[in-house]
């Protein structure tokens, strides 16, 4: 069966977290979850623990629980399998425990069931030492109806960025205005303030909670509102600073640009580590003289303005330079050819930017010709064609 809509615990929301073990993993993020199951190696970045047994990653949402013998019970990607926490001082981690030997088929909806064995799965907490300072004593349960609501929710999203309301006041925020703040708290039924970590420490005035921070509305419809943005202060004739005495737009057109809506991805569908096993680096020597795809796609480099040009899910802009280098519409990268990816029929490159990596899987025609490739993002699988758009298409020469 399915992990139900409830608490962690399947308690009383205004009793308690539960067991101890449980309690502490509630609101708790980003976890590192690699591993294999079923033979298959499974990657999950930026895991999060959420109220009410909600599981968000960057490869889609899932279900968890607790379960026996001091473990929990994870759902995602169409399978269920266990882990066992374990708190130390110097960070926190997860693994499968020892007699975790096959995966239960699922019936979460949109899924088909499958078998699996052989579980072994790993979890690392990737929090900041301020996050994992403030999870470290025994958790409590919020005292307040609103906290209640929130701790534990996320993420909020829109344009100004994202937030993730966690445990013990912990705030993780994203965004040139939102990523600042660390911390959060609730100020009244309708207003949380946001704050750095020397500003909630330096003061705890209740006179003018604002002036330490961002305050910000919370709705019925668990939607966030910031205060006016700048641009609608100075229509105003107000100087910086003075949002606080301006409530956050609600019909006006900074509404939707200043707001923040809990959203749910989908499902999380397939958990495959597309780069498990691989060597990502920028192109070697060694890798060059492994590869003919890497040697093609060189000697196009050499030809100048003649040589191959490329789209990225429809952007143009790619290049693949001499020694490693890559041209995206993004700004600069580098490329490789993983050794272990080199095969006849389907060869792989990575390409590297913007902090992420992807392994591009060349399609490769019976004249040994590559005119497309297909991009699958490692941490996440998002999946993106990569397609020649002007000159000679690289040939393949053994």
């Amino acid at each position: 069966m399915p992990l139900r809509a409830r608490t962690p615990t399947g308690v009383d929301a205004d009793d308690s977290w539960g067991p101890e073990d449980v309690a502490r993993l509630v609101g708790t993020g980003p976890w590192k979850l690699a591993g294999s199951v079923g033979g298959k190696m499974i990657r999950l970045d930026g895991v999060h623990f959420l109220a009410h047994g909600y599981l968000t990653s960057s490869k889609g949402h899932g279900r968890w629980a607790h379960s026996t013998k001091g473990t929990i019970e994870v759902q995602v990607c169409a399978t269920r399998f266990k882990l066992r926490p374990q708190f130390g001082v110097q960070g926190w981690s997860m693994a499968s425990p020892d007699d975790a030997t096959d995966v239960a088929a699922t019936t979460m909806p949109g899924h088909q069931a499958q078998e699996a064995t052989g579980v072994r799965i790993t979890a690392v907490l990737a929090a900041s030492a301020e996050a994992l300072g403030a999870w470290s004593p025994p958790a409590r349960f919020p005292p307040d109806a609103t906290s209640r609501r929130l701790e534990g929710s996320g993420p909020y999203k829109g344009p100004a960025g994202s937030v993730l309301l966690l445990r013990a006041g912990v705030l993780q925020a994203s965004g040139r205005e939102l990523g600042q703040y660390t911390r959060w708290s609730v100020v009244s039924p309708t207003t949380l303030l946001f704050t750095t970590a020397g500003a909630a420490a330096a003061s705890s005035s209740a006179d003018a909670p604002c002036a330490r921070g961002l305050c910000v509305e919370l709705t019925d419809c668990f939607v966030l509102r910031l205060p006016p943005a700048p641009g609608l202060l100075s229509r105003l004739g107000l100087a910086p600073g003075d949002e606080r005495r301006v409530a956050p737009p609600r019909y006006a057109e900074d509404a939707e640009v200043r707001s923040l809506e809990w959203i749910l991805r989908p499902p999380a569908s397939v958990c495959e580590d597309p780069c498990a096993g691989l060597t990502l680096r920028r192109l070697t020597a060694a890798d060059r003289e492994a590869s003919p795809l890497a040697r093609a796609l060189e000697a196009g480099a050499a030809a100048g303005s003649g040589g191959p040009k490329w789209t990225w899910a429809g952007f143009g802009g790619l290049s693949f330079m001499a020694n490693g280098q890559l041209a995206t519409p993004w700004g600069g990268g580098v490329w490789g050819a993983p050794p272990e990816a080199q095969t006849a029929g389907a060869p792989a490159l990575l390409a590297e930017f913007a902090g992420q990596k992807h392994l591009l899987r060349a399609r490769v025609s019976g004249s040994r010709q590559v005119s497309a490739m297909e991009s699958t993002r490692c941490h996440d699988n998002d999946r993106a064609e990569v397609r020649l758009a002007g000159g000679q298409p690289p040939t393949l020469v053994s």
